[in-house]
């Protein structure tokens, strides 16, 4: 079983990156944390049921092969969860090293991942930021 988790205490970045994660990798199960921020818990309570969530009582009572943590990096533990589990950290927060960034292209019908180093990862980051700012959005 493959399932995403992300830190307690959740608040709203942490929901979006559960189901952002969770687009990305429909096989996965977005697990919600065990506790959360009472905006959280009480957006859940309206519009939970529309949402791919997955409370962490009503996961299968089966082996965790793999890990998406998303929003932390601090290791959050569940049943089924062992020492060969394989463990992807999706974080925004600064990190004290970073030898390889991932970006992830997605267009009509395919999708690629592809890995350069911090440096060729930021130039590319500014210059599509600059292209961004020059298109014209339409609502």
């Amino acid at each position: 079983m493959h399932v995403i988790l992300t830190h307690e205490q959740a608040d709203f970045d942490a929901l979006a990156s559960l189901l952002g994660a969770h687009l990305l990798e429909p096989d996965a199960l977005p697990v919600l944390p065990r506790r959360m921020n009472r905006n959280v818990r009480a957006y859940l309570t309206l519009y939970g049921l529309d949402l791919p969530f997955v409370d962490p009582r009503d996961l299968p009572n089966e082996k965790i092969e793999s890990v998406t943590l998303v929003d932390t990096q601090s290791m959050i533990s569940l049943k089924g969860m062992g020492e060969d589990t394989e463990v992807v950290v999706i974080d925004h927060h600064p990190k004290l090293t970073v030898d390889w960034c991932y970006t992830l292209v997605v267009g009509p019908g395919k999708s690629k991942v592809l890995q350069s180093t911090p440096d060729e990862c930021l130039m590319a980051w500014v210059d599509s930021w600059d292209q961004f700012k020059l298109t014209e959005l339409l609502f």
